[in-house]
């Protein structure tokens, strides 16, 4: 598969103030009008933090220490020697049979608040991902047509949203951001899509069906990235947006006993 273009950090020295609400609040609503004329409906904001703290309940985190409660036999290879849990047929902390590392969401030093905006789609994104394709000079020539129109669409959204988010607040560099992408595998950038839309209120998340069921479009939506910004939380997504966000991760999380 072709490599994706990601969206660099921008290293920032600037220490203006955060953007007022307001400014802030119009340069979000035009980031999810820009990304809905492309047919990316399913936009959310969340802190990066609920995100990190909820793989490493799950075990499922570099820095967790929940690998601790597995068997030898489900123990990272350098953890097994010397172990003394007892391979009795207890489940990792995740429930799941091969548990998988991930790394924790960058937050660019705001103790896990930073934004992290969960971009995704229903089939409202094929129309405009057809007339894309069609503008195309060699659409053949395209290896992943899909990831690269969700890549240009997305990085090109966010761009001008880290742009506005800055000139907003007075600085003179773009906010510094990185992207994450549902289609990149590596290890250092594998981000669970499923449970970032859980914490950010977008999905339900069946665990023994590892799928994820919209409130609107059921089962047939589809994630495409999670991008983490240097900005606050509250003061850079859309005020509304992000309180019904944590409304739905309080129900979620309630609703499941955690």
């Amino acid at each position: 598969m072709a490599s994706l273009p990601r969206i660099e950090r921008t290293p920032s020295t600037d220490t203006a103030d955060e953007p007022a609400h307001s400014s802030a609040e119009q340069a979000y609503a035009a980031l999810t009008a820009e990304l809905q004329n492309s047919g990316f409906d399913v936009v959310a904001p969340l802190r990066a933090g609920w995100y990190n703290d909820y793989i490493r309940e799950l075990g499922l985190s570099t820095d967790s220490t929940a690998y601790l409660q597995a068997p030898p036999s489900l123990l990272p290879r350098s953890q097994r020697i010397g172990s003394t849990a007892q391979a009795s047929g207890e489940r990792h902390a995740s429930g799941e049979e091969a548990p998988f590392a991930l790394a924790p969401l960058p937050d660019f030093g705001r103790s896990g608040d930073a934004l992290a905006i969960l971009v995704g789609n229903s089939r409202a994104m094929w129309p405009a991902f057809l007339r894309w394709l069609k503008a195309q000079k060699d659409p053949d020539a395209l290896s992943d047509p899909v990831d690269t129109f969700a890549a240009e669409a997305i990085c090109g959204a966010v761009g001008r949203f880290a742009a506005a988010s800055a000139a907003a607040a007075g600085r003179k560099a773009a906010v510094a951001h990185d992207s994450f992408w549902a289609s990149d595998m590596t290890p250092a950038r594998l981000v669970d899509m499923n449970r970032a839309a859980r914490v950010a209120g977008v999905c339900y998340f069946s665990d023994a069906m590892f799928l994820s069921v919209h409130p609107t479009f059921g089962a047939w939506v589809a994630f495409r990235a999670v991008v983490v910004l240097d900005l606050d939380d509250e003061a850079a997504a859309a005020k509304a947006a992000f309180d019904e966000a944590l409304r739905c991760v309080d129900i979620t999380f309630a609703s499941n006993g955690a």
